[in-house]
C-alpha cells in the first residue's frame, strides 16, 4: 500500500507603479477701439492659444514563490487485508512472534 500527502504553501506579490507629467502655455491678445459711423460704442476682438503635452510611464514588479512537503508511506502486509476478509466466520488466526516482530 503506497499512500502520498502533498503540502504547498505560497504566494505572488505585485508592485505597480506610474507617473505623469504635464505642461501647458498659453497666450492671449486682445485688441479694444471705439466707433462712431453706427453710434458711439466700444469694439473688442481677442484671440487664445495654447499648448499642452503630457507623458505618463506606468511599470510593474512582481515576485512569487512556492514551498511544497510531500510524505510518503508504503506499508507491506505479510497477508493482504482482502484474504482476511474473506475468511469463513469461524476461522481461527494465530499470531506467533517472529524475528521481525509479531
Amino acid at each position: 500500500m503506497l499512500s502520498q500527502l502533498t503540502a504547498t504553501v505560497g504566494g505572488s506579490q505585485t508592485l505597480t507603479r506610474s507617473d505623469t507629467e504635464g505642461y501647458g502655455e498659453g497666450t492671449t491678445s486682445s485688441r479694444s477701439w471705439q466707433e462712431f459711423h453706427l453710434g458711439f460704442g466700444n469694439r473688442s476682438r481677442g484671440t487664445s492659444t495654447s499648448w499642452n503635452w503630457s507623458t505618463g510611464r506606468s511599470w510593474a514588479d512582481g515576485t512569487s514563490w512556492s514551498d511544497a512537503t510531500s510524505t510518503q508511506r508504503v506499508a507491506g502486509y505479510a497477508v493482504e487485508p482482502a484474504v482476511l476478509q474473506n475468511l469463513p466466520d469461524h476461522a481461527l488466526l494465530l499470531a506467533t512472534r517472529g524475528p521481525a516482530g509479531p
